[in-house]
């Protein structure tokens, strides 16, 4: 008796089983990373303490995240060409500073005149990387993350072209599909996205009620500028097919109007929060 799950998986044309597609995870990446680091550390005096730091750096791989059930950011289009894949890491940032400091008011006198502080961060850094991918799986590769497509060539920025609206991150028009069947030659991580800036502070009184008895106000203001820091843009479905044969619309997900475009944020609006401790 023949199975029938067996004799529907064979192809009647030919007479050879059909096979699934087969992942294959393997540790074989490479990676680098430079950067200058400098630092400043100001130790508490004249009631102040403050550090600084402030990276440049950049960080290029074949590979950010393994394969199979642990992607993070794409798979390897060819592993004959594991440098294909060779471009930023996802968290890649070229500048970041980093500051924060405290300041204890000079206020003399009573319990309720002194006890004061003022305490700070800021963080300012450029965007991470943004991998522009098709929405349709031009090179027959039916990857887990979609293709990249050709540039197009008449770009008037250059090959990626930043706009820097959050309607219009990126300039779609630097890019056109590649012929079929093959790989475009958009490098991944090729467009940078938003940065960041963000300051919080707080106002802190520190006060001795009794000898056993301490009490703390705070006053925090985080995001207190209240900047707004834009998340990444849709960079997926920049390309989709569309009607005859070799015609393309620009969208994303099927959805024009949406591929370069600004859907978030990454960072909170202002928010102020008031606390009370006793401390004994």
């Amino acid at each position: 008796m023949t199975n029938p799950r067996i004799d529907s998986a064979i192809n009647p044309a030919t007479g050879v089983p059909y096979f699934s597609s087969l992942n294959t995870a393997t540790a074989q990446q490479t990676s680098n990373y430079n950067s200058l680091q400098v630092a400043l550390n100001h130790q508490f005096s004249h009631d102040f303490s403050g550090q600084a730091s402030y990276t440049y750096s950049k960080c290029l791989t074949t590979g950010s995240a393994s394969s199979g059930l642990e992607q993070g950011i794409f798979e390897q289009a060819d592993p004959y060409n594991r440098f294909y894949d060779y471009g930023r890491c996802s968290f890649d940032v070229r500048h970041n500073f980093v500051a924060n400091g405290v300041y204890n008011l000079p206020f003399k006198g009573n319990r309720f005149v002194q006890g004061w502080q003022i305490t700070s961060i800021l963080r300012v850094n450029t965007g991470l990387p943004v991998d522009v991918q098709e929405a349709s799986d031009i090179s027959g590769l039916a990857a887990i993350q979609g293709d990249r497509p050709n540039y197009s060539g008449t770009c008037p920025g250059g090959r990626d072209q930043i706009l820097g609206k959050w309607y219009d991150w990126f300039n779609i028009n630097c890019y056109a599909p590649q012929a079929g069947g093959t790989l475009g030659n958009v490098p991944r991580g090729s467009v940078t996205g938003p940065g960041v800036f963000n300051f919080d502070a707080s106002i802190i009184k520190n006060t001795k009620l009794w000898e056993r008895l301490d009490t703390q106000f705070r006053a925090e203001f985080f995001n207190a500028t209240n900047h707004t820091n834009f998340a990444l843009p849709v960079a997926g479905g920049v390309i989709v097919a569309a009607g005859p044969p070799g015609v393309y619309t620009q969208a994303a997900q099927g959805l024009p109007g949406l591929a370069g475009s600004i859907r978030g944020t990454s960072t909170i609006a202002r928010q102020i929060q008031f606390a009370l401790k006793l401390t004994f």
